[in-house]
């Protein structure tokens, strides 16, 4: 079991829409069901694909889980520890194979106390199994030890395991790294003499300084005799410009067949977006033989915000948008959910109409994902503040500055929402689900009508990382009523009435 500690991510609303795909890994479906219980895990994983050097495939599996979402029981006088059981199974989708289970207990570290500070971490595991080339299901589930009646967290992908060619040269899949060093124990994470721990957060970096990776390659020798160099570089993802931002190669070796690298690029310099990390295997004249790309999502808090005035700009606005000064200025302070605090901080200092078209214009290209639909973004965020606005208004908001309209217009439409009226103990309440969000999957955000009279709904507890946590959110729904009802319950009982309650499924705009 390896403790991380969770990242701390704040007030940025880019999605995080990344497909890992590399040559040898190809995810085409993913889920995650969380089986009705007294409790929500939330748990994600990544699978990557190596070979050893007689070129059999097998998987790490690197397992997550959010150590907030389990119940730590007191083991000795100021001493508590969580426990629960990680399965892994591995299904073949050819007709008449059989599948293989998987088990493992996980530890958390002894803490000294519950509090929800205390208990925000994330615990790994890393499976490591032999895989034959076929198309696979891969269903990684967790369960609570010390929970009776725990839910069950099952994350499920499909991958394609492709046949080995001995005789043809072959990249691993990369892996986005949190650290690695040497070392000589025998751990689940221990590779070539190195203890090797990915990045938690999938491919998600917020303010990092180094983007640290670790492939391997195969069978070079069937390319080339001669010496050999690995250069890599990044690239804006969405960008029409073909410019490598950070460049690093490294120094010329013979080839082999069976070879590891570790490799750093400096990021401080990047503004947050999404990019691409290209590997590529040169010759001495500097041709390349082999080439391999990963996406990854970089955030800061520390970017410099590029602002640059031209005729141009004014063009496209006046083309594209044509809002009035009035109209703009009700605009740009709608924009904050998806700002980044420099253009936050910038925004006051735009004093006449051009410079907050320039603005207006700059921030979108930002954020510009089909050059072919320039104002798609703009108009995506547009309908989301529109139906929150119908939707979501209180008695002395408009919907968009109520917490159900900062969370719409931040991260979209959710997956799933269930709607719980008023009863005699309960007050009422909204349960809104999504799927993927960031890195996490299974995200739930409760927001609670606390004063049954201005339909506010204020965001009482999510399992988002860097929103409004919140364990014992079931005891708050009941605890405002208690006084009026002489109502008293068990956690248990709480439990198993949030479980027995019927849904009403309301809509959304898609």
């Amino acid at each position: 079991m390896i403790k991380y500690k969770l990242p701390f991510f704040l007030n940025y609303a880019f999605f995080l829409n990344l497909l890992l795909c590399s040559h040898v890994l190809i995810p085409y479906a993913k889920t995650q069901k969380q089986l009705e219980g007294k409790n929500v895990i939330n748990i994600s994983y990544n699978l990557s694909l190596f070979k050893e050097p007689n070129q059999k495939t097998f998987a790490d599996i690197c397992v997550s889980v959010d150590a907030s979402g389990l119940k730590f029981v007191q083991i000795a006088p100021n001493k508590f520890q969580a426990s629960a059981k990680l399965g892994l199974f591995l299904q073949p989708l050819t007709k008449g194979s059989t599948g293989s289970n998987v088990a493992h207990e996980l530890l958390s570290p002894i803490i000294s106390d519950t509090l929800p500070s205390t208990r925000r971490m994330l615990l790994l595991h890393n499976f490591r199994v032999n895989l034959e080339p076929d198309s696979l299901e891969v269903n990684v589930s967790v369960m609570d030890n010390h929970v009776t009646n725990s839910s069950v967290t099952s994350v499920v992908k499909k991958v394609l395991v492709p046949q080995s060619n001995p005789d043809k040269f072959s990249f691993s899949s990369i892996v986005f790294l949190d650290k690695f060093d040497k070392s000589d124990s025998k751990t689940a994470f221990h590779r070539h003499g190195f203890n090797i721990i990915p990045l938690a957060t999938n491919s998600y970096l917020e303010n990092k300084d180094t983007l640290k990776a670790y492939f391997e390659y195969y069978q070079l020798t069937q390319s080339t005799k001669l010496p050999y160099f690995i250069h890599t570089y990044i690239k804006e993802t969405n960008s029409n410009d073909d410019k490598k931002l950070v460049q690093v190669s490294y120094k010329a070796k013979m080839p082999k067949d069976y070879e590891a690298s570790f490799i750093s690029l400096p990021l401080k310099n990047l503004a947050s977006n999404t990019y691409s990390l290209f590997i590529e295997i040169k010759d001495q004249s500097g041709l390349v033989i082999h080439q391999t790309q990963e996406l990854f999502f970089f955030y800061t808090t520390n970017e410099v915000f590029n602002f640059t005035e031209s005729e141009n700009n004014i063009s496209d606005y006046d083309k594209l948008y044509a809002y009035s000064e009035k109209d703009l200025n009700d605009i740009l302070p709608k924009l904050k959910y998806i700002s980044s605090s420099t253009e936050i901080d910038f925004l006051p200092t735009l004093k006449d109409f051009e410079s907050k078209k320039n603005y207006f214009v700059n921030f979108w290209k930002k954020r510009q994902t089909d050059v072919k639909n320039k104002t798609k973004p703009w108009h995506d965020y547009l309908n989301r503040i529109r139906y929150s606005n119908q939707k979501f208004k209180s008695n002395f908001q408009e919907g968009w500055l109520t917490d159900r309209g900062r969370v719409m217009i931040t991260y979209g439409p959710p997956s799933d929402v269930q709607s719980f009226p008023v009863e005699h103990d309960k007050l009422p309440y909204e349960l809104w689900t999504y799927n993927k969000l960031k890195s996490q999957n299974g995200v739930n955000f409760i927001f609670i009508d606390s004063d049954l009279s201005t339909n506010s709904y204020p965001l009482l507890h999510s399992t988002l990382i860097g929103e409004t946590y919140n364990a014992n959110w079931r005891s708050n729904v009941v605890k405002k009523r208690e006084k009026d009802y002489q109502f008293n319950s068990s956690e248990d009982q709480i439990n198993d009435e949030f479980k027995e309650t019927i849904p009403r499924t309301t809509g959304s705009p898609r």
